[in-house]
């Protein structure tokens, strides 16, 4: 039987979703001076987009 922590008290029927570990891959490289604006704008469209 999965087990868990809840998040408040009492009982709770529905159906169960079980989520694996996911591995991440974190590439790291080199980016030329004159992308650096376009690769901030980037990220910061990537952080609102997942908001």
């Amino acid at each position: 039987m999965p087990k868990g922590i809840a998040a408040s008290p009492g009982i709770a029927i529905g159906k169960v979703y079980i989520l694996e570990k996911e591995t991440f891959c974190i590439l790291e490289y080199e980016i030329k001076e004159e992308v650096i604006e376009a690769e901030i704008k980037r990220f910061r469209e990537a952080v609102e987009e997942s908001k």
